[in-house]
């Protein structure tokens, strides 16, 4: 069974229970080698505080995935420059499996209700699959 997983741990800023609240993004090349380039878009629907990435893929492989975060409508179509990994992006070095709990480096993970993600395939050799979740 094939299994690829980038999970970044969310808290919720808000009550009832403060647990991980996943938001989960899946890049499968249906077989083949997943597509650099291709995004998944989310909107967040409470604010959160981004705590920690998990990164795993179906086979060792570098693999790197940007996370971009728009504001407002005016920022349409977000590119690099919306980047909140301030160049520390969550990746695979010739491994299956990241993690990384020290986010201070980020540009922001404090997201706010309404703030669209956009995440991002940047690289990838061959992995073909993987997930994200946070």
């Amino acid at each position: 069974m094939a299994k690829s997983l980038l999970r970044l741990a969310v808290q919720s800023q808000e009550g009832g229970g403060g647990g991980a609240l996943p938001i989960e993004a899946t890049f499968d090349g249906g077989g083949a080698i997943a597509d650099i380039g291709l995004q998944k878009f989310y909107r967040v629907d409470q604010a959160k505080t981004i705590k920690a990435w998990y990164l795993f893929s179906d086979t060792p492989a570098t693999v790197t995935i940007d996370i971009w975060r728009i504001t407002s409508k005016m920022e349409w179509p977000p590119t690099v420059a919306n980047t909140i990994c301030n160049g520390h992006l969550p990746a695979l070095n010739d491994a299956q499996e990241a993690s990384d709990s020290d986010l201070s480096d980020w540009t922001s993970v404090e997201l706010a209700a309404g703030d669209k993600l956009i995440i991002n395939l940047s690289s990838n050799d061959l992995a073909t699959k993987i997930y994200l979740q946070f």
